[in-house]
Parts: C-alpha cells; sequence; structure tokens
C-alpha cells in the first residue's frame, strides 16, 4: 500500500500539484490507521485531506484511482453490475443491449447507465488517432445514435412529453460524458501512465484555460479562485516598516550603534508594511472573455478589503460603472446590463469613454486593470493612442489577456498596439497563470 501511495503523489507531482515531502509522510500515517478497512470513497477522502486539500479533490481521485489501475494491469476486469442489472443475465443483462441502454435513458437511471456501458468492455481497438472519431466509434458500438433517434421519433409521434423528451436527451448527455471516460479508459490502457498524467492535467482547475471550461470545471475553478482570494487578501506590501520580528535593518542597527559606542547591542527588525492600494478595473464582458473577466471580478469583490478604494467598469461596447454593485452581495454577470448595444467588443469607444471619464481621477497610487482580447472587430478607432495618457496619470497600467501570447497579432486582435502603452501585458489563459501575474503586480 505505502508503494501505491507514494507512486499516487509521484503521479500527482507530475500532473503539476504542488506535494510536499511531510504531506506524503502525513497521508501514510493517515492510511496506516485504516489497516485495510474502509471504501475507495474513504480512501480518497482521507488522499484529499492530505495531499491535494481541494473542495474537488475527492472526485478527482476517484477518477484518479479508476484510471491508475488501468495503466498497471494490461487487461481490464469488468467491475461487477449485478448490484444494478439482476444476477444471472451475463455481462450486460437479459436482452440486447441497445435495449437496455434505451430502458435505462427512459427511466432516468444514470448509475444503470453507467453500469452498462462499463459492462460492455469496450476494446481499445474502437481508438483512433482524433477524439471525435473516436466518439462516435464508442457511440456507434453502445447504441447511443440508435437510442438518440428513437427520443426523436417518440417525441414526433407522441409518445414521450416534452419533459420527458428534456430528461432523455439529458441522459444522453450523461452518455457521452461517459463514454468521454471510456476514451480516457481506454488510452490509459493502451499508452499507460504518460496519458493518465495527461488526464489529470486537463482535468486540473488550474491548468484548464478559460474559455474551454465547461460547467462542472467552472464551479472547480470558482472554488479555487476563493482560495486565491484568500491568499492575496493577506499578502502584505513591498515596503518595510520597523517591527519586532522580521528581518535584521542594518541602517537602524548601525545608527543604535552609534549610541553605544559602536557595540551594536540592539538588533532592530522590520517588517512589510501593509498597503491599500487604489485599483481600478476595466473588463470586456463579451462572450470570447465572458469567463476570464468573471473570475477576475469575483477574485478582486472578495478581497476588495486590500484596496483602498475600488472602481469596477465593464464594456463590450458601451461603458458601465458597476463599483456599487460590487458594494452589495455580487450574484455575477446576468444581473447587469447597460454595457452592450451590438454584442460585439469596441475598445476604441470605450477606451475614448473611459479617458474621458477618468481624466484628472487616475493617481500615482492608482493601478488600472484591463481585462481583454484586444479583439477590436476590425474598428477604425481602436484607441491605442489614449492608453498613453492613462499611463502617465496612474501609478501603473496592466493588461491580462486571456489568450495566448503566439494568437495576439491574429486576424482582429490588435494587441500589440496597446501592449506599447502599458507598465507591462500580461497572458493569463488559466488560473495558474492569473495567480503568477497577481502575486507579481499587487
Amino acid at each position: 500500500m505505502e508503494y501505491i501511495i507514494l507512486d499516487l503523489a509521484r503521479t500527482l507531482r507530475q500532473a503539476g500539484h504542488p506535494i510536499s515531502s511531510t504531506e506524503i509522510q502525513d497521508c501514510l500515517k493517515a492510511v496506516g490507521q485504516l489497516r485495510g478497512a474502509g471504501s475507495r470513497s474513504t480512501l480518497c477522502t482521507l488522499l484529499n485531506a492530505t495531499l491535494l486539500k481541494a473542495e474537488w479533490g475527492r472526485d478527482y481521485l476517484l477518477r484518479l484511482l479508476d484510471l491508475y489501475f488501468e495503466a498497471q494491469e494490461s487487461d481490464t476486469v469488468t467491475a461487477p453490475v449485478s448490484s444494478v442489472l439482476g444476477t444471472g443475465m451475463g455481462s450486460v443483462g437479459a436482452g440486447e443491449a441497445s435495449e437496455q441502454l434505451v430502458d435505462a435513458v427512459r427511466r432516468g437511471q444514470p448509475e444503470r447507465l453507467a453500469a452498462l456501458i462499463r459492462a460492455l468492455d469496450l476494446q481499445p481497438d474502437l481508438l483512433s488517432e482524433d477524439d471525435e472519431s473516436t466518439l462516435a466509434r464508442l457511440r456507434e458500438a453502445t447504441g447511443w445514435f440508435k437510442v438518440a433517434r428513437g427520443l426523436d421519433g417518440d417525441l414526433r409521434e407522441g409518445r414521450l412529453t416534452p419533459d420527458a423528451y428534456a430528461q432523455g436527451r439529458s441522459l444522453m448527455e450523461e452518455w457521452t460524458r461517459l463514454l468521454l471516460q471510456e476514451m480516457d479508459r481506454l488510452r490509459v490502457k493502451t499508452l499507460g501512465m504518460t496519458h493518465l498524467v495527461e488526464i489529470l492535467r486537463r482535468e486540473e482547475p488550474r491548468h484548464v484555460a478559460f474559455r474551454e471550461a465547461d460547467a462542472r470545471m467552472l464551479d472547480r475553478m470558482k472554488a479555487e479562485v476563493e482560495k486565491l482570494a484568500r491568499k492575496l487578501a493577506v499578502r502584505r506590501g513591498r515596503r518595510w516598516k520597523p517591527g519586532l520580528r522580521g528581518r535584521i535593518d542594518p541602517r537602524r542597527v548601525t545608527r543604535k550603534a552609534m549610541q553605544t559606542g559602536g557595540v551594536p547591542l540592539h538588533l532592530c527588525q522590520s517588517g512589510r508594511k501593509l498597503v491599500k492600494p487604489d485599483l481600478w478595473l476595466l473588463c470586456d464582458v463579451s462572450n470570447s472573455v465572458r469567463q476570464f473577466s468573471y473570475f477576475m471580478l469575483l477574485l478582486v469583490h472578495t478581497i476588495q478589503n486590500r484596496f483602498s478604494h475600488i472602481r469596477s467598469f465593464l464594456f463590450v461596447d458601451r461603458l458601465l460603472e458597476v463599483t456599487e454593485a460590487f458594494r452589495e452581495d455580487w450574484e455575477g454577470l446576468d444581473e447587469l446590463s447597460g454595457h452592450s448595444v451590438s454584442g460585439f467588443s469596441h475598445y476604441g469607444e470605450v477606451l475614448r469613454a473611459f479617458s474621458r471619464m477618468a481624466d484628472g481621477k487616475l493617481g500615482a497610487d492608482t493601478t488600472l486593470l484591463i481585462l481583454g482580447d484586444a479583439r477590436n472587430n476590425w474598428n477604425r478607432m481602436d484607441g491605442s493612442e489614449l492608453l498613453g495618457d492613462l499611463r502617465r496619470q496612474a501609478r501603473a497600467v496592466y493588461w491580462l489577456n486571456p489568450m495566448k501570447a503566439d494568437e495576439w497579432g491574429r486576424d482582429d486582435c490588435v494587441m500589440a498596439r496597446y501592449a506599447a502603452s502599458c507598465t507591462d501585458v500580461f497572458s493569463c489563459s488559466n488560473l495558474e497563470e492569473l495567480e503568477q501575474v497577481l502575486f507579481r503586480i499587487l
């Protein structure tokens, strides 16, 4: 068991999780207390409590264990499904597999659906070079297309109510999700631990690109943003002040020593000062960057007590100040309106309105953060000349772009024009990059 725990910790480290030796020792001690008792769920709860320490960690580790043993074994033993399907019915129960799957969909039984798909014991020969073709093969092999056509036909002929059809389609989406998991299982079975590490990195919320996150991943990312906010809320500034603890201050020690004949009888220490700068936030909330801006706004809303004053603005093609909304219990972007007329970003129009509004109000303690992909939708006016004026008024102007840096010059992205007038620009395509940037500039 110790070897398995050490190997799991090594795999998690390769996937980007910062797991220390002390945490591994704590995990080994805790597992030793189980003494062979406890379920897989209990083990994952323990691993999460000692290694990952994340709200989403238990489900993540359950997935890791399932795939880990696939990578270790050359042959897969199909999990028993008699508890779901009954006994004495063979590998997929009585009747054809597709009939059993149809029945599970119509009855709204996701657990039975999962057991049926796993009981089919799909083989690696269904894999192809790309995921889309592999998914199509898996759907064909499990009868997904047949069931989907059956649902559509039943709805047209009145054998299903709209509500029952919606429930059926929801189960079909669950079916697809299960097939994607089967795809990962088959690839791990074929490629081993290398592919398992790739899957773990793909499902770790700090590494997932904002614009690629699904609903389940967004919930995980929200938990990580709240954790990041707690770190930033207690972060001290770069200036130092006299204190009872901290690093030795050579200058003050020397001055004190002059009073005692040059003998340093008293050591003087200093610690970092708590600073509360002004922060102005200008966020593009068009569809291409909406999720990135949402998480940044959520983060700033959570740590607003760290700043002496925060002003927040949203835009698509119109500027909207939402500072007052941030002082209340902020629920999200959907409750706000007035920042979009056409639905397409117009940075030139927005920067002109912002520059006119901010003229003379930015100070030497003000940091301006601009969040957006700089895609100006081919508008002739981009407002790049106005950023220089804003930069001269403020302490710093930083631009955070959720696109990869090598994409900044493509199509209608004019990031290069804005970069020349900013203090610095950063690519923040995921939470890991965002955390690194914020610890650098705030």
